[in-house]
Parts: structure tokens; C-alpha cells; sequence
């Protein structure tokens, strides 16, 4: 029973690589630290998982961008949404973007900063060039998290035989976390 569900999970590597790219696609926080996590118990390779992780967030920063370009036009709830979120950062968007960019990844309104900067068009090479070097801190943050919490279940592992246990409660731990960091930057925009 140790490590059952992981054990089926991981079986076929490239599915979960595949589970891992989709995942950092549309989720982000929750995949990159369980996908880090999981390379720390050995059940990824972590330079594998760090570059199917990067190339899912870069495909799925891009999708959001090219999304919010079209919803200028065409996709009126999309439009909404990223309006609703993400227009009042319009200012900083423009003058200081790898910043915001690095804001919205920590806050859970990322999508939405990605889309409204296609909406008010941002050169797609200056979205790059901030975007890259924030997700590149995002991913060292939230990753280094996951990698690291596996650690402290080393000491744990004659008494607690269940990972799973281990990274439910580092997720929990992650997401108060931050959610305390949500509400701090919330207040100082």
C-alpha cells in the first residue's frame, strides 16, 4: 500500500509528464508544487520535470495572452473577467510588467494580467521578455517549496509510511501561505 496511488500514477513516465504539462497549462501552483514534491521522492526527475513544467507555462502564458487579444473582440466573458481583475493594474501592466506579472503569478490573478495584456496589446516580445524572467522566480519559489517539504518527511519516513499525507499537509501549508501573501499584496496595491 505504500505509495500506491503514486506508484500508478507515475507507471508511464510521459503520462505523467504529460499530466505534469497540462496541469502547469491551466492550474499552476498546486501542479508545480505536488510535481516538485514528487521529484524530491524520486518519482520524477527533477531537471525532466523542471523543463516540462516551464514549457507548459510558457504554452499556457501564451494561450492566455493570444485569449485575451481575441476576447478584445470576439469573446465578450473573457473580456469581463479579465477586465473585472485586472484593469486597475493596467498602469503598472504598462510601466512596470515584470513586476505585475510577478505579482499576479503569487495572487491567483495571473491568467487574468496575462489575458489583459493581450487585450490592451502588448507587443508580444515585450510580454515575453517580462514574462519569462517572472515565471522563471515563480517557478524557483514555489518549486523550491515542493522539492523542500519532501525533506522534512526523510526524518518521518520510519513512522509515517504515506507521502500522500506529507504533501496534503505541505499543500495546505502552501496555500495559507499564500493566502496571507494575497491579502498583503492586496493591500499594498
Amino acid at each position: 500500500m505504500h505509495h500506491t496511488l503514486l506508484y500508478y500514477l507515475t507507471l508511464w513516465k510521459p503520462l505523467g509528464y504529460g499530466i505534469v504539462f497540462l496541469g502547469m497549462i491551466f492550474e499552476g501552483d498546486a501542479m508545480l508544487f505536488t510535481a516538485a514534491f514528487l521529484a524530491r521522492e524520486g518519482f520524477f526527475r527533477p531537471s525532466t520535470t523542471v523543463a516540462v513544467a516551464f514549457a507548459g507555462v510558457l504554452l499556457g502564458d501564451l494561450f492566455w495572452y493570444r485569449l485575451g487579444a481575441a476576447a478584445d473582440h470576439s469573446l465578450p466573458r473573457i473580456r469581463q473577467w479579465a477586465t473585472r481583475l485586472a484593469a486597475p493594474l493596467d498602469s503598472r501592466l504598462e510601466d512596470r510588467s515584470f513586476h505585475c506579472f510577478l505579482l499576479s503569478k503569487f495572487i491567483f490573478i495571473g491568467h487574468a494580467v496575462i489575458a489583459r495584456a493581450g487585450m490592451v496589446r502588448m507587443p508580444t516580445r515585450k510580454f515575453l521578455r517580462s514574462d519569462i524572467p517572472a515565471t522563471l522566480m515563480w517557478m524557483a519559489a514555489v518549486g523550491l517549496l515542493g522539492y523542500f517539504s519532501s525533506i522534512s518527511l526523510e526524518l518521518l519516513r520510519r513512522y509515517v509510511r504515506l507521502a500522500e499525507l506529507g504533501l496534503l499537509f505541505s499543500l495546505a501549508l502552501f496555500f495559507l501561505v499564500l493566502s496571507i501573501a494575497k491579502q498583503y499584496w492586496r493591500r499594498v496595491l
